[in-house]
């Protein structure tokens, strides 16, 4: 058994997972962000559309979730957002209603 090697060897069991772990923090250092797998459910994003179409809001697709979520200003991307007080801009907002309804 493969096993019986490291309990007929602790020392080489210790050895190895310092090894492992060493390399794993070069990594986690050493790879840039841009790298990572970018993490998108399709199927949440999926059942975004005919949840807004059902509660009648309106919603638009972007090109990819960076410039969402620079659009929103964050670092990193993301894959909605929401308005919640539209403040002063109620009549761009109602703009961009009425031109993403037109799209549609």
């Amino acid at each position: 058994m493969f096993s019986r090697i490291f309990i007929k060897r602790p020392r080489l069991a210790v050895v190895i997972s310092i090894i492992i772990t060493l390399a794993g923090l070069l990594a986690m250092f050493n790879i840039p962000v841009a790298q990572y797998p970018q993490i998108t459910p399709p199927e949440i994003v999926a059942h975004l559309p005919p949840l807004c179409e059902e509660k009648n809001i309106p919603y638009i697709f972007v090109k990819n979730q960076k410039e969402l979520g620079a659009a929103c200003g964050l670092k990193v991307g993301c894959s909605s957002a929401v308005i919640l007080e539209t403040g002063k801009a109620k009549d761009l907002i109602d703009d961009v209603i009425n031109k993403t309804q037109a799209l549609k």
